[in-house]
């Protein structure tokens, strides 16, 4: 049987989990026992060569232990080979277990981009989120960071040297499009050994997010139906309206004599600048878009807002005001649009 600690969850501190851990690995609770700073280095590095910087955490964390009385030391020592005796005093309260082999595996390690105490104490972070049915965990990187307050980038940097020493396996997620753009996926941890669960588990996540994603779609449509339903009452009377006005343009000429353009050798051409003039092209008049139907309108715009459809009260009253500043401009028959364009 594999041989752990359960390390409460209380310690936070770098020096505190060394320390403890330490601790438990020598000693039960509510026993005393005696033991020494270069016993407890020895037992968490299994023999390595000494550290003074490990020995000088490890004394900053058992006096920090001791003050908090999760520990009681009589007599504290001096030096690293002096004996003391010690009693560990843990309440009852939320854990991490920890195997042997993996807390000597990191700290007898010397590594290139981590100091072994620093990412022993950040391995202790991602292994307090193990579920301990599914064996895996789901904690974003910056859950991660805020948790073991270290940078996002060292996160990265730590979870890759735990990879290469086959202490964690880490499932990459990959990426999802939402209302938002696009965002990454939490990646999902396990230790080695426990990779195929974790391969499993990712697969049941992913198959979940992406569930919800198609509920999402399903509900834009939903919602896109909705705005055809509410479009619908003012497109009807406007189709209407535009298909008795001679392919959507006004044609302001109801009072105009027939001989109100003698005289004049091009009356289209000045009518037309005397248009433009006011503010007017001569397509200006236009309704509405000639070929405009429900279905292209609601399928190319699906997000449109109900305000952004004018309603034919709104259209009646753009064609009362054009045709109240143009009433003074003597107009001729206007061609229909396929005739204009030629």
């Amino acid at each position: 049987m594999r041989k752990f600690i359960k390390l409460p969850n209380s310690i936070e501190s770098v020096e505190e989990k060394l320390s403890m851990t330490a601790l438990l690995m020598s000693a039960k609770n509510d026993e005393e026992t005696i033991t020494s700073v270069s016993h407890l280095e020895a037992l968490l590095t299994k023999l390595s060569k000494p550290n003074r910087k490990t020995q000088a955490a490890l004394i900053t964390g058992l006096k920090n232990l001791n003050e908090k009385e999760i520990v009681k030391i009589e007599s504290f020592p001096s030096k690293a080979n002096e004996f003391f005796e010690i009693v560990i005093n843990i309440n009852k309260e939320t854990f991490t277990i920890l195997y042997y082999e993996e807390i000597q595996k990191i700290m007898g390690g010397n590594y290139k981009d981590a100091v072994n105490r620093e990412l022993f104490s950040y391995y202790t972070t991602l292994a307090s989120f193990y579920n301990n049915n599914s064996k895996v965990a789901y904690p974003s990187i910056e859950q991660l960071s805020e948790r073991a307050e270290i940078h996002v980038k060292t996160v990265e940097k730590y979870n890759k040297v735990l990879k290469e020493l086959n202490i964690i396996h880490i499932e990459n997620n990959g990426l999802i499009r939402n209302k938002d753009g696009i965002q990454s996926l939490r990646n999902t941890y396990s230790r080695k050994e426990d990779s195929e669960l974790c391969k499993m588990e990712a697969e049941k996540y992913r198959g979940t997010i992406e569930k919800v994603s198609r509920g999402k779609l399903v509900k834009r449509k939903a919602k896109t139906q909705h705005v055809k339903e509410n479009v619908k009452p003012f497109i009807e009377p406007l189709e209407d309206v535009l298909e008795d006005s001679n392919n959507n343009i006004v044609n302001n000429t109801q009072n105009i004599a027939e001989d109100s353009t003698r005289g004049l050798e091009d009356p289209g051409e000045e009518i037309n600048v005397q248009l433009q003039q006011k503010g007017f092209g001569f397509f200006n008049v236009a309704i509405a878009p000639i070929d405009i139907k429900l279905n292209e309108f609601t399928e190319e715009m699906p997000n449109v807002e109900y305000d952004s459809v004018k309603s034919y009260e709104e259209l009646q009253e753009e064609m009362k005001l054009i045709l109240e500043q143009t009433k003074h401009i003597i107009v001729p028959e206007i061609p229909k649009i396929e005739e204009a364009q030629k």
